[in-house]
C-alpha cells in the first residue's frame, strides 16, 4: 500500500503537467491543438506513460498484497483480484497505444491537415480507458474499502473519504460517457479527473496508516506506547498527527539513515536493581533480561539524563556545529537477543526538550521511542547536581533530582550480591554498543549499533534526592545508584535487522486498541 501511495505521487506531475494537455480531459477543446501539442513533443509525451503505467502495475501489486494477506476476509479478497486484472488490462493497453502510436499519429495528421484517423484513435483508446477500465476501476476501489472495512482496519474518516473517492471517480466515468453536446467544458473535466486523483491519494493514504496501525499492537511502553505533545491548541494537535501517524514512520524508515555523531555532556546515570520479574512485562517479544545475581534474581533499570552537543550526522564535519544540542533522557533495561545472543539496551521511554530533533529520531528510526518535555534543565553548581524533567501534559518521564559527590559503594546486600564492587558495577552498565528493539509485525530485531566512550575512571559517584512517579511506575521503592560523566563522545553508527522467523505471526491483523489516556512512563 505504501508502495502504491509513492508511486502515484510521482506520477502526478507526468500526468498534470505532461499529459492532460494532450489528453481528451485536458483544458484543450480543440482535437487539432491536442494533436499538435503530442506531435510537438514526442519523447516528453512517451516518457510520461512510464509513470503512469508503473502506477497501473502498483494497483495490481495491492490487490494480489491484500488478496495473499490472511486477515482480509476471503470474500472480498476473492473478488478483488479479478476486478483488478479487468481493470488493468484495459487501462494498461489504452497507455501503450497512446505511448507508442499517438505521436506518429499526430505527426502524419499535422503535416496532411487530416485528422480524421487521430481523431478515431483518440475517441477509441480514451473510451477504452476511461469507459471500461474507469468503471471497473470504480468497482476495484470499492472492493478494497469492502476488503478493509471487513478486516477492521477502518474508521469513519475512510468511510467519508471513500465515498467522496469513488463517487468523484464515478462522476469522472460518467462525463467520459456523455456525448460531445452535453458535455461539460474541457477545464471542468480538467477539475474534476485532478480531485478524483488527490482523492485517490487521499485514499491510500488514510488506508495505508489505518493498516500499518492495525497490525502494530499499542503498548505501555517502546515505540509503539502512546504519544501526546506537551503542548496544546491546534498546532500541539498537528504535532501529535505527525508523531503518532504510522505512515510517517513507514517513510522516515526509508530514508538511509546516516552515521549520528555527538558530543555528550553533563551526563547522569541513575540505576536501579529491582527483582527480575518486576521488569519482565517491560521486555519486547524476541529478547530477554540480563539477569543478575548468583540466581538470576534482580535486573537493572537505569534513567540517563544528559546534554548532546551538536548532535547531526557526521558527514556534516564542520558544518555540525549548526546541529541542536537538545537535552535528552533515556530510561532503558539491558536485555540480550535470545537468538543469537547479542547484548544491550531496549529503551522503554526516551524524551527530547527539542521537538523537533524527537520527531526527526521517531520518525527516521526503527527502535527509538522518542517523546518531548515541555521543559527541562541540568546543571551542576557547587558540585550539586540539579536535574528537572518537566513533562507537562505530554507522555515524557517527568524528574526532579538533586545530588551530590558521594563514596563510591554499593548501598544494599542486593546489589553487593550481584557486583564485587562499584567499579564492577560500573564496567557492566556504563559500556553501551548496541541498542535492541522487536517488531514481531516484520518478523525482526531491530539492532542499532552505537558507541559511545566513557573511560569508568570518569564516572563519579553522586547521591541525594530523586522523585520520579514514571520511575517508580517502573522499579518500586527500589534504592537508586548514582553517577556523573562529565563529557563522552557518542555515534550511533547505523541501523541494521536481524529477521526471525520464529516472530512472525501470519494471522497478525488489526488489533485492540489501549483505553484513551493510557500512557507511558
Amino acid at each position: 500500500m505504501l508502495w502504491t501511495l509513492l508511486v502515484h505521487v510521482a506520477a502526478l506531475p507526468a500526468l498534470v503537467v505532461v499529459l492532460l494537455p494532450g489528453l481528451p480531459a485536458g483544458a484543450q477543446a480543440s482535437l487539432v491543438d491536442r494533436a499538435t501539442y503530442v506531435a510537438g513533443h514526442p519523447w516528453l509525451w512517451r516518457l510520461a506513460w512510464i509513470p503512469l503505467a508503473a502506477a497501473a502495475l502498483s494497483v495490481i501489486v495491492l490487490s494480489v498484497a491484500l488478496w495473499r494477506t490472511p486477515w482480509i476476509p476471503r470474500p472480498p479478497a476473492v473478488l478483488l483480484l479479478p476486478l483488478t486484472l479487468a481493470a488493468a488490462v484495459p487501462d494498461l493497453f489504452g497507455q501503450t497505444m497512446w505511448a507508442v502510436e499517438a505521436v506518429g499519429l499526430a505527426e502524419r495528421a499535422k503535416a496532411s491537415g487530416n485528422y480524421a484517423e487521430y481523431m478515431a484513435f483518440e475517441q477509441e483508446t480514451w473510451k477504452q480507458m476511461e469507459v471500461w477500465g474507469g468503471a471497473l476501476f470504480v468497482l476495484m476501489a470499492c472492493t478494497w474499502s469492502w476488503c478493509l472495512w471487513q478486516a477492521g482496519a477502518w474508521s469513519r474518516t475512510l468511510t467519508v473519504v471513500s465515498a467522496a473517492a469513488w463517487g468523484i471517480d464515478a462522476l469522472r466515468v460518467g462525463l467520459t460517457m456523455l456525448p460531445d453536446a452535453v458535455r461539460p467544458p474541457p477545464p471542468a473535466t480538467t477539475v474534476v479527473h485532478t480531485v478524483a486523483y488527490l482523492l485517490l491519494l487521499l485514499w491510500l493514504a488514510l488506508a495505508a496508516e489505518h493498516v500499518f496501525g492495525s497490525c502494530r499492537p499499542d503498548a505501555i511502553h517502546g515505540r509503539e506506547a502512546p504519544w501526546r505533545h506537551p503542548r496544546g491548541g491546534w498546532w500541539g494537535g498537528v504535532l501529535n498527527v505527525l508523531g503518532r501517524s504510522h505512515l510517517a514512520h513507514a517513510l522516515g524508515t526509508w530514508l538511509p539513515l546516516p552515521k549520528i555523531a555527538s558530543e555528550i555532556s553533563d551526563c547522569v546515570y541513575l540505576n536501579y536493581l529491582v527483582e527480575a520479574q518486576r521488569l519482565e512485562p517491560w521486555v519486547p517479544c524476541g529478547l530477554e533480561l540480563q539477569r543478575l545475581g548468583p540466581d538470576g534474581r534482580y535486573a537493572m533499570f537505569s534513567l540517563l539524563v544528559f546534554r548532546h552537543g551538536n548532535v547531526g550526522p557526521a558527514w556534516l564535519g564542520p558544518l555540525r556545529r549548526f546541529c541542536p544540542s537538545p537535552l535528552q533522557t533515556n530510561g532503558r533495561i539491558y536485555v540480550r537477543d535470545s537468538h543469537s545472543g547479542a547484548e544491550g539496551v531496549y529503551f522503554v521511554t526516551m524524551a527530547s526538550d527539542n521537538t523537533w530533533y524527537a520527531l526527526a529520531a521517531r520518525l527516521c528510526t526503527s527502535g527509538v521511542p522518542m517523546h518531548v518535555l515541555r521543559s527541562a534543565e541540568i546543571e551542576q553548581r557547587h558540585k550539586t547536581w540539579r536535574i528537572r524533567l518537566d513533562p507537562g501534559g505530554g507522555t515524557a518521564p517527568d524528574l526532579l533530582a538533586e545530588l551530590e559527590p558521594a563514596g563510591d559503594v554499593l548501598p544494599t546486600a542486593a546489589w553487593r550480591e550481584c557486583f564485587e564492587s562499584y567499579h564492577a558495577m560500573l564496567a557492566w552498565c556504563v559500556p553501551q554498543q548496541r541498542a535492541l528493539s522487536s517488531q514481531p509485525w516484520y518478523s525482526r530485531i531491530v539492532r542499532q549499533e552505537v558507541r559511545l566512550d566513557i573511560p569508568l575512571a570518569d564516572c563519579r559517584p553522586l547521591a541525594g534526592t530523586v522523585v520520579s512517579q514514571a520511575v517508580r511506575h517502573i522499579v518500586g521503592d527500589a534504592v537508586e545508584v548514582s553517577f556523573c560523566v562529565p563529557r563522552a563522545t557518542f555515534t550511533l553508527m547505523r541501523e541494521e535487522f536481524d529477521y526471525r522467523p520464529q516472530l512472525a505471526n501470519p494471522a497478525l491483523g488489526p488489533v485492540g486498541r489501549l483505553e484513551q489516556g493510557a500512557v507511558g512512563p
